[in-house]
C-alpha cells in the first residue's frame, strides 16, 4: 500500500499526523537540517523520502546513507558511494539512515565533512556537498546523550 497520497503527504486523519504533516510541509521549503526521531517502524524513512519529494532540490535525486556500524575509516567511503549512486556526485537531499549509531570518532568526520560542505577519499577527486541534509534516529538527541555520554551536540 502506498503510504504518501498525490499531494505528497502521509495518509492519516488523527490530529498527530496532520500536525507531523503540516511541519514537515514547512520545513522541506527550507535548507535547514532536519533530525526525524522515533522508535523502529515510525516512518522516519518515509518521512525522509517525503521531505525530498516536497523540497527545492526534488528534481535531483536522494542519496541514503546507512550509518550503524560504520569505521570512521569507511564513513568518508561510504558517503561518497552514495553520493556517486545518486547521480554523479549531485544528490538533492542526503539522509543519514541511524545517524545516532555513528561513534564519537564517526560523529567528528560527518561533522567536520558537513561543514566544509566536500567529501574527500582515497585520494579521488573531491565530490562538493551542498545537499539538503535529513538524518533518522531511534532515539531523541536529548536520551542518546544520556545513553552514551558521547552525542555531539552540533551534529543534526
Amino acid at each position: 500500500m502506498d503510504l504518501v497520497g498525490e499531494s505528497g503527504f502521509v495518509y492519516g486523519q488523527s490530529e498527530a499526523i496532520r500536525s507531523v504533516n503540516a511541519i514537515i510541509g514547512e520545513i522541506a521549503q527550507t535548507d535547514i537540517p532536519v533530525l526525524l526521531s522515533g522508535e523502529s517502524g515510525t516512518g522516519k524513512d518515509v518521512y525522509g523520502k517525503l521531505i525530498h519529494q516536497l523540497s527545492r532540490q526534488r528534481e535531483l535525486p536522494m542519496a541514503k546513507l546507512n550509518c550503524t556500524m560504520l569505521a570512521p575509516g569507511d564513513l568518508l567511503n561510504q558517503m561518497r558511494q552514495s553520493l556517486e549512486q545518486a547521480q554523479e556526485g549531485s544528490a538533492g537531499t542526503l539522509f543519514l539512515d541511524g545517524i545516532d549509531e555513528l561513534d564519537l570518532d564517526c560523529q567528528k568526520v560527518m561533522q567536520a565533512t558537513l561543514q566544509q560542505q566536500e567529501v574527500t577519499s582515497g585520494g579521488r577527486a573531491s565530490l562538493r556537498l551542498r545537499p539538503k541534509t535529513s538524518a533518522a534516529s531511534r532515539h531523541s538527541p536529548r536520551g542518546a546523550r544520556r545513553r552514551t555520554s558521547g552525542s555531539r551536540p552540533a551534529l543534526p
